[in-house]
């Protein structure tokens, strides 16, 4: 294991890819833009764009966080994986 680093395994990769664009269709969706969803959560936009790009995987807490914001059950976020 490299030091420092976390090694996802493609499974994990095609999850986690899966989970960004559902995020993503639904604040389409609901019709609002990363901005809106960052004030909702009280984070910046960058870092809304990070999770939707897949550059930052989002933490438990933070996908509570967006998912009370779009007003959806964390599970949404999983639904036809």
């Amino acid at each position: 294991m490299y030091k420092g680093r976390k090694v996802m395994c493609m499974r994990d990769m095609v999850v986690q890819k899966a989970l960004t664009n559902r995020i993503k269709s639904l604040r389409s969706e609901k019709g609002m833009s990363q901005q809106d969803l960052a004030e909702k959560m009280g984070v910046s936009r960058q870092t809304v764009s990070y999770y939707e790009v897949n550059s930052t995987s989002a933490s438990v807490k933070n996908l509570i966080a967006i998912a009370d914001a779009l007003g959806c059950k964390v599970s949404d976020f999983f639904v036809g994986m």
